[in-house]
């Protein structure tokens, strides 16, 4: 079994025509040279590198520069990465989907190990294509939920999902007790940053997780496709002066579940609140629309109560990362983009949590 590269200088000639001649991508090819480049990106859940190649024939078609992700070597980020199964559920996305709705990297190889759980993904160099991170613009949000329809669609009601347990599903009791109840444990940790500034999430996350049960029906209940699950600017790529396009990486929290979770995360944490003022109904109609020409017909009502149950998601997956990541990382990440970490972190979805009753929302469940 091929191992699992552990640093950068892993990623040598021998291992790459080992693993890229697993799926026959190198054909009569061969890499005779591999210069490797650890890429620092603030808050990131593997190591990730820049891989220049150089092959034995420049007619290979393989591209020269790739991207390797492969495991943290941070005991606590595998430690929560271990405990949702991340690894595995990105590996797996990657090994059985290529044509998922949405511009994604080609991925030439991933593997996930249970026993060690390393892992390691070599996809296609974005670049020149470029991420905002947390500095996303209104017109960045614009063209992501643009792209939304198509990949929903796709997706919307397909019993074929049902069939992969690496997708969190709608039944998966476990993963969502567990992360409900992460979320509220991280009250304290919540209250100390932001004091009484975030008291509806704090309370919509208690509820969601005493009520788990019947949250978790309301999400059986309702039409499903595929979700990304953490949809917003720092998992996405978009065009650049220099070139590229579009396309949306991190794939390890895919859920079967309701399109509208894409939707708020990155509707709310994409911009700010008074830019979603100024565009939200704009967008939402848009998406809306989007889905109605493939068609998927939506009840705008019913759209509402799953967007509030999807800000709690999307409230949730901060919380936990607030509650186990070094907030001076984020806040210098935040103060480096010019944009508030506090607001970025929680405050942007607070303000929908208010403004949409989804705590009133979780009470009536």
């Amino acid at each position: 079994m091929l191992a699992l590269p552990k640093t950068s200088d892993d990623f040598t000639s021998e291992w790459l025509n080992a693993a890229l001649r697993t799926n026959n991508h190198l054909g009569p090819y061969s890499v005779l040279r591999c210069a490797a480049s650890d890429i620092d990106i603030p808050g990131q859940t593997a190591e990730i590198a820049r891989l220049c190649l150089t092959f034995d024939d420049p007619q290979c078609p393989l591209p020269r520069q790739m991207i390797a992700k492969y495991t943290s070597r941070n005991p606590l980020v595998t430690e929560l990465i271990n405990n949702f199964g991340q690894y595995w559920r990105e590996t797996s996305f990657y090994q059985e989907f290529s044509d998922v709705g949405l511009p994604i990297p080609i991925c030439y190889y991933a593997r996930h190990d249970p026993a060690s759980q390393e892992m390691v993904i070599l996809m296609s160099d974005l670049a020149p294509a470029m991420s905002p991170a947390w500095a996303s613009t209104p017109e960045h949000v614009e063209t992501a939920i643009a792209h939304l329809p198509v990949f929903h669609g796709k997706w919307w009601n397909s019993p074929y999902l049902l069939t992969k347990d690496w997708l969190i599903q709608a039944d998966n009791t476990a993963f969502y007790t567990a992360a409900a109840g992460a979320g509220a444990a991280a009250a304290p940790a919540i209250r100390a940053v932001f004091g009484h500034k975030a008291d509806a999430s704090i309370e919509g996350l208690t509820l969601f997780s005493e009520k788990i049960e019947q949250v978790m029906g309301y999400i059986k209940s309702r039409d499903y496709t595929l979700v990304h699950g953490d949809y917003h600017g720092k998992q996405m790529f978009f065009a650049s002066l220099q070139g590229g396009a579009f396309a949306v990486i991190d794939w390890q929290f895919s859920f079967v579940a309701q399109g509208a979770w894409d939707l708020v995360r990155i509707l709310t944490l994409g911009q700010s609140t008074a830019d979603r003022h100024r565009n939200q109904e704009t967008l939402i109609t848009g998406y809306c629309q989007g889905l109605a020409d493939l068609g998927v017909v939506l009840d705008r009502a019913a759209l509402d109560d799953d967007m509030r149950v999807g800000i709690m998601i999307s409230q949730m997956i901060m919380a936990i990362a607030l509650a186990d990541t070094d907030i001076a990382l984020i806040e210098k990440e935040c103060n480096d983009l010019g944009v508030n970490y506090q607001d970025v972190l929680l405050l942007r979805g607070e303000a929908f949590v208010q403004e949409s009753g989804a705590v009133d929302f979780l009470r009536r469940l």
